[in-house]
């Protein structure tokens, strides 16, 4: 069956929708963003070469009004995956982002999407995957700390935000810096 799949397919598709496909169920969980379930695009562009060992995912590349998504990784003939993703919210997600009081650990980039602040990793099974952060730990808690002085900073400057913000973002720091005391 390998040698079947040998070769390469390029794909580019405008003006459509993702929905039912269980790795936009798991990131909508996963980013607690329930509109990421489905994902309407104006264009969707993938790169895929079938070799000996895998499925490699050249590139993976959608842009919506309410989101972008960009992945590249493997397939392997099991069908686990191994995909590092980038995403960003735009439209109706960005508002819901601000609204929730998570778009203040996000920046904007050039076309005014706010990129996820951790780059996230896609693994798991195809049917049943899995979205975790792909970073280091010590890499993690230097972005919390990051994270924690630019709210601090928009708290001071913002009289009205809530300040029961704070302790809890900063308790989850401490957890993370005891853990990487501990080893």
């Amino acid at each position: 069956m390998r040698e079947a799949l040998r070769g390469s397919l390029t794909a580019s598709i405008t003006n459509g929708e993702l929905k039912n496909v269980p790795v936009l169920d798991e990131l909508a969980n996963s980013t607690k963003i329930p509109d990421l379930h489905t994902m309407p695009f104006n264009q969707f562009d993938s790169e895929f070469i079938a070799g000996d060992e895998n499925i490699r995912i050249k590139r993976c590349y959608l842009i919506g009004p309410e989101q972008k998504a960009e992945a590249s990784g493997s397939c392997e003939y099991d069908t686990s995956l191994k995909a590092p993703l980038n995403l960003a919210l735009g439209g109706k997600l960005k508002e819901f982002a601000q609204r929730e009081k998570l778009a203040k650990a996000f920046k904007a980039d050039a076309d005014g999407y706010l990129v996820f602040p951790l780059p996230m990793l896609i693994t798991g099974k195809l049917a049943k995957p899995k979205i975790k952060l792909d970073v280091p730990k010590e890499e993690l808690v230097q972005t919390a700390n990051d994270i924690l002085q630019q709210l601090d900073k928009k708290s001071s400057k913002d009289k009205t935000s809530d300040k029961t913000e704070k302790p809890n973002l900063q308790n989850v720091l401490d957890v993370l810096k005891k853990k990487k005391t501990k080893q």
